[in-house]
């Protein structure tokens, strides 16, 4: 392990053509949590530009790009600003209030694409139980048979999520027994019908939160998977997160949460909800 402690800060450091490299920059990166490879890429100079943010640079100053005075704030070997204090503090009051804002379905796709992104999946392999999931249906209170698991869970997935950002939509299905929140076909039948703070919306309309409902070739003739918009259709393709889907095999059976990419011809709706 590089002795860091010996490297000091003796250039700016920012994006060239070739890439800047050296100790220096593997010892930002190391402070920045990133892949420590020494060159200061496109990642190298996104993550600056938001730690400098973090940080309360002002404004004008929040580039991606780092000199010698911004290496020693990072580093801790010079104090920032009281200024820069300030800001940061009044940036992270603003972000919590931010997120504390955003919708129901926008939380629960973050909640989904976190657990894409720390590797969610079935243990063991095949069983249709997720502990993750089940942990978190426990502490929501929710009845043995949601907490046990054992059936296919892409639904469940979306819904949990929801319900544990305050849905009304999954309260209704998951609490309520209004309709069966676990069933692809039930959910677009209340959807299609505006029941229970559901409504269908058309590809043009379709928000990253969304529901969307994929229908792939040889499943049930209505619908037999559901995941979450991440990014608006197009191009004639929908960003998505899913459960119960694999990078391979099954996509309707396949056991993790994962980013996928899905051609809008699998799509039978979207749906946006409350």
């Amino acid at each position: 392990m590089a002795d860091y402690a010996k490297i000091k800060p003796y250039r700016q450091l920012r994006r060239t053509t070739p890439f800047m490299r050296g100790d220096d920059v593997r010892k930002v990166q190391h402070y920045l949590k990133l892949k420590e490879d020494g060159e200061f890429g496109p990642a190298t100079a996104s993550a600056v530009a938001a730690w400098k943010r973090r940080a309360g640079y002002p404004s004008d100053k929040i580039l991606p790009m780092l000199g010698i005075t911004g290496q020693q704030y990072l580093f801790g070997t010079k104090p920032l600003p009281v200024a820069f204090k300030i800001r940061a503090k009044s940036r992270a009051k603003a972000a919590k209030k931010a997120v504390a804002a955003r919708p129901a379905r926008l939380k629960a796709m973050d909640l989904m694409v976190a657990w894409a992104n720390s590797g969610v999946m079935e243990s063991p392999s095949g069983s249709n139980k997720v502990p993750t999931l089940q942990a978190l249906s426990r502490s929501l209170n929710l009845s043995s048979f949601y907490t046990n698991m054992g059936w296919p869970w892409c639904a469940f997935a979306v819904m949990l999520a929801a319900l544990r950002h305050d849905s009304k939509t999954a309260t209704y299905g998951l609490r309520q027994g209004k309709f069966n929140a676990l069933y692809t076909p039930d959910i677009l039948y209340h959807a299609g019908r505006n029941n229970y703070g559901m409504r269908v919306v058309g590809a043009s309309q379709a928000k990253p939160g969304d529901f969307v409902m994929i229908n792939f070739p040889g499943g049930d003739p209505r619908v037999d998977h559901i995941g979450m918009v991440t990014k608006a259709p197009a191009g004639g393709w929908v960003e998505t997160v899913e459960g119960n889907t694999s990078a391979a095999g099954s996509q309707d059976n396949g056991g993790a949460v994962l980013r996928k990419n899905r051609p809008l011809s699998v799509v039978s709706a979207f749906i946006r909800f409350e």
